[in-house]
């Protein structure tokens, strides 16, 4: 959980290629094997979203951003 306006960085290890999507900020990190990979972005939507591997339609989590 973050407040909107929160500077968010997500970061992610995977064992094979993929993409990390993050659905309502339509944000984009490609994984590489056994490499971490960032995704930064300013939380200035409010709401629940989710984040996924695309390639894999795995569901990892999500953020909630609470409005200020």
């Amino acid at each position: 959980t973050v407040n909107q306006g929160d500077e968010v960085t997500l970061r992610i290890r995977s064992d094979h290629a993929d993409e990390l999507h993050l659905h309502g900020y339509d944000l984009h990190a490609k994984l590489a094997p056994h490499e971490t990979a960032e995704l930064k972005f300013t939380a200035d939507r409010s709401g629940r979203f989710d984040y996924e591997l695309h390639h894999a339609h795995a569901e990892l989590g999500a953020i909630e951003v609470q409005p200020r």
